[in-house]
């Protein structure tokens, strides 16, 4: 069973992660966005459609006042049942000729007033008969009648229905301002049209804002993953495990995040070497090998080692300083990693002047001509120091684990060769089978 809370704190930091944060300002954008975009937008196009409504209806009026212009002359008078224009009979055909030769949309009407009255209009009252006879608005009579100019009413009733009007006064030559031509449309069919609009943006808006959000949350998630793929990788680094790799992805972007990756990738490896490593030879220290041996030992694979020491070193340090020491000991490393590196082993420092050498899936046997090109590269290797050669020379002893040995009882066997080689002239490499040799 958990710790008690410990639910509760899972929750908290989930709810404190970057990645809620993030997706929480998100959609706090988003929503704060889309309203003032959605708001501003619904405004702009209502304004809009209504806008253009008007431009509808004034050019209508325009062009059912051009064409009465155009179609007759005269002057325009009506007695109470019968309208004449210049003298000839005009009717109820002659007004819808006229505006059906005006082209738009079907819920535009048109009226022809006689003052302030109605005499001819496609207006309907609720029984479907035409409303004539019935008044225009004062303000209209006032700026059109009176005032003798055009005139666009916002919102206007005709028998219990709103119109949006334009009208445009006609005129006669000795009675002034005698009627009024209309293109009017209904406040219901403007507001519809206004609101279809704005419900084509609102959800084409709402539509984007939503796909934006997707395209912003699936990127938030893959940057937020890398940072918390560095924090796993930092979190195992922190408890020494150095056998971790940064997912490729998160080092190969080519953004802060990237850079992160890979500088603590640089660190991990820093931290590796300065923890796996001795210093000064940057082989590996015996805290490693001794991990790399249990390691080998948990899946049962042999391995043989190989302990080296080189011969007289001490006298080197007496001879020529502490210095050309550490260039020795620099160069034979140099020299014992590379055969162990390009066979598949690795090399340790195991203490002053003494080296392993750890050849995984080899035996003693198959380890030996490897050992004798390392014995004999260090004898014909020249390290120079300040001008002076220094010959040096190496005493190996090797000791495999095929017989399931611990690894410190393999070490120590090892051990035991090397010394008896040092014992027995240097400069040699000395097995198991060399010591049978010796006591037949």
């Amino acid at each position: 069973m958990g710790r008690p809370g410990q639910g509760r704190v899972k929750h908290l930091r989930k709810q404190h992660s970057i990645l809620h944060k993030i997706l929480m300002m998100i959609a706090l954008t988003g929503l704060i966005l889309g309203s003032v975009i959605i708001t501003a937008g619904a405004s702009t196009i209502y304004k809009s459609t209504e806008k253009g409504i008007e431009t509808e209806i004034s050019m209508a009026a325009r062009t059912m006042s051009n064409l009465y212009r155009t179609l007759y002359n005269g002057e325009l008078t009506y007695d109470g049942e019968v309208c004449r224009i210049g003298g000839s009979e005009f009717g109820y055909s002659d007004f819808s000729l006229m505006t059906n030769c005006i082209s738009c949309k079907d819920d535009v009407d048109f009226t022809l007033f006689y003052g302030d009255t109605r005499i001819f209009t496609s207006v309907r009252n609720s029984d479907e008969t035409f409303a004539v006879g019935t008044k225009a608005a004062p303000d209209v009579v006032e700026n059109v009648l009176n005032g003798g100019k055009d005139y666009i009413s916002s919102k206007v009733l005709v028998n219990e229905k709103y119109y949006k009007g334009y009208y445009i006064p006609i005129e006669s030559e000795s009675n002034g301002v005698v009627g009024m031509l209309f293109a009017g449309k209904p406040l219901d069919s403007a507001e519809r049209n206004a609101v279809q609009a704005v419900v084509k943006f609102l959800v084409l808006a709402i539509l984007t804002l939503v796909a934006s959000s997707l395209l912003c949350m699936l990127f938030i998630r893959r940057v937020v993953a890398d940072i918390d793929n560095i924090k796993c990788y930092l979190g195992r680094l922190a408890q020494g495990d150095f056998s971790i790799h940064l997912d490729r992805r998160t080092l190969n972007r080519t953004d802060e995040i990237g850079e992160l990756a890979q500088y603590s990738h640089r660190v991990m490896e820093n931290l590796r070497d300065m923890v796996e490593r001795d210093p000064l030879t940057t082989l590996l220290n015996r805290r490693t090998c001794h991990k790399r041996l249990d390691e080998l030992c948990r899946n049962h694979t042999c391995y043989t080692v190989v302990m080296g020491d080189i011969d007289f070193f001490k006298k080197i340090n007496d001879t020529y300083g502490h210095s050309a020491g550490d260039h020795v000991l620099k160069k034979v490393s140099a020299i014992l990693k590379q055969h162990t590196d390009s066979n598949g082993g690795f090399a340790v420092r195991w203490g002053g002047e003494e080296f392993l050498m750890i050849f995984p899936g080899l035996t003693a046997k198959g380890t030996y001509p490897l050992a004798a090109e390392v014995l004999s590269e260090v004898r014909a290797a020249k390290l120079e120091y300040e001008g002076r050669n220094i010959e040096v020379t190496i005493t190996l002893g090797i000791a495999d684990s095929t017989d399931g040995s611990e690894p410190e009882k393999t070490i120590n066997a090892a051990d035991e060769l090397l010394y008896y080689g040092k014992n027995n002239g240097r400069n040699q490499i000395v097995t198991a089978k060399t010591l049978e040799k010796t006591s037949e």
